[in-house]
């Protein structure tokens, strides 16, 4: 049977407790999440405009029919944004997306390869797009990447590139219309040009890995996959020398971004220390995108408040017993049985149960 002051208990932590709720996914709000899928969180390194692909929107380039269009938002304070629109002059082809962003917010690492007169799709490929004068994006320009083209056939493509952009990972399929991605290591040259797709053996698993993001420096890679049977998490490798193709065994994040949905990317804010989360937390939502800080988690946090009666809605008189991830704690609690007021001290992020 449902805990019947579950629900209660939940609802008070997360409304008395400013710091755990920091530590949480926080959703973006209306102005960026709709009932489309908000997908490929794509941050500035200032932390002030935020890029993603928001899929088969009536806007879209290609309408409401199998269309994936970058979209962007402004940041009007610390915890709003502004009401997100088209990146019209970057939409030309069906799928669109910008893979991540340089740290002088200069140049964007965007999904295919454009026509140098009119910025229209040509093929599949890798382009870098620069910030002009006046502040507007300019025509991208493509990456001579050997082989790219010809090995790249699944139905998606993500990636991220390192602080001197000069290495780039990619997740993508070499199999036709399959959903089953790997990632691959390309590197560019003293002549400018990049080199032929690698696979990285050592991230690469049996289940799906994508959406790479590299941390700020660039030692570690966190990725979305499907290793376990609860769906897609985010994982994390650290890069063990130079070459970029020796990697720790990937791990579940040790970041407070596991959901109960599924985690498909992660980026970061340079400077404030925010991590931005595609999930969809609520599948009848799809897909949205949300925010954590990540500075000043406390080990601990203390909440207060009354436990009600689920059917009743009387304070809670029989007795109960409070679980903390899985185990009995009945020793941490302050209890006032004629009112249902307590007071309780838990470790941040834990997970709370109240058996009646």
């Amino acid at each position: 049977m449902l805990p019947k002051a579950l629900f209660l208990l939940l609802l008070l932590f997360a409304l008395t407790s400013a710091d755990a709720d920091a530590q949480y996914p926080v959703s973006l709000g209306k102005t960026i999440n709709t009932p489309y899928d908000e997908l490929n969180p794509v941050i500035s390194a200032d932390g002030k405009y935020l890029y993603f692909v928001r899929k088969n929107h009536p806007d879209n380039t290609y309408g409401a029919e199998d269309s994936e269009d970058i979209w962007y938002s402004t940041a009007v304070s610390p915890y709003a944004w502004s009401r997100a629109r088209r990146l019209a002059n970057l939409n030309t082809a069906r799928y669109n997306s910008v893979l991540d962003i340089s740290n002088d917010d200069q140049r964007m690492l965007i999904n295919g390869v454009f026509h140098a007169a009119d910025g229209q799709f040509r093929r599949r490929g890798l382009s870098v797009a620069t910030r002009q004068a006046d502040g507007e994006i300019g025509v991208p320009q493509p990456l001579k990447i050997k082989g790219l083209d010809l090995i790249n056939r699944g139905l998606n493509t993500t990636g991220t590139w390192n602080s001197k952009e000069d290495v780039i990972i990619l997740a993508f399929s070499e199999q036709y219309m399959s959903e089953q991605f790997d990632l691959y290591l390309i590197t560019k040259k003293t002549d400018g040009t990049w080199s032929k797709p690698s696979k990285i053996e050592a991230l690469c698993s049996s289940a799906s890995d994508e959406s790479p993001c590299l941390s700020l420096d660039d030692k570690t890679l966190y990725f979305a996959s499907k290793r376990q049977e609860k769906g897609t998490e985010i994982y994390e490798s650290k890069r063990l020398d130079s070459t970029w193709q020796h990697w720790s065994d990937p791990v579940l994040s040790q970041l407070p971004v596991h959901t109960k949905g599924d985690d498909a990317r992660i980026d970061f804010d340079r400077e404030n220390m925010t991590a931005y989360l595609c999930s969809n937390i609520n599948p009848k939502n799809g897909f949205d995108i949300f925010r954590m800080d990540l500075l000043g988690r406390p080990d601990s946090v203390t909440i207060s408040g009354k436990l009600l009666d689920e059917e009743t809605k009387q304070p809670l008189q029989g007795p109960f017993t409070l679980k903390v991830n899985g185990k009995s704690v009945d020793s941490l609690v302050a209890f006032v049985p004629d009112s249902g007021i307590f007071r309780i001290r838990l470790p941040s992020h834990a997970q709370v149960e109240i058996v009646t």
